[in-house]
């Protein structure tokens, strides 16, 4: 099978709601009955889409990962900013930009 976000036109999620509503959105244009391989491709991306939200192991990218570690960056941003001794050092910039690489 396709990828069921694909066929659901949305970004990977585990927020049912925005699951079902694309769900719904596309279900007119798959009438069972006019285009019964179509409905079925559509109801089963919904349900793979359902079955990998639900599940315990969540296999979508989790911003607060990453949250963290800009709220870290944002700190140390404001902290070269804030001093008086180390904002116009070249070399101050050069250990900033190498945080933002790791």
């Amino acid at each position: 099978m396709k990828n069921c976000w694909k066929i659901l036109d949305i970004e990977e999620t585990t927020d049912v709601d925005i699951i079902r509503r694309a769900y719904l959105a596309l279900l007119p244009s798959f009438h069972p009955e006019t285009d019964p391989q179509g409905f079925k491709q559509l109801r089963q991306a919904y349900e793979e889409a359902l079955r990998i939200a639900q599940s315990p192991a969540k296999s979508v990218w989790q911003p607060e990962e990453y949250e963290v570690a800009e709220h870290e960056i944002l700190l140390a941003f404001r902290a070269l900013l804030a001093s008086d001794s180390e904002r116009f050092l070249p070399s101050a910039w050069q250990r900033f930009i190498q945080q933002l690489n790791y």
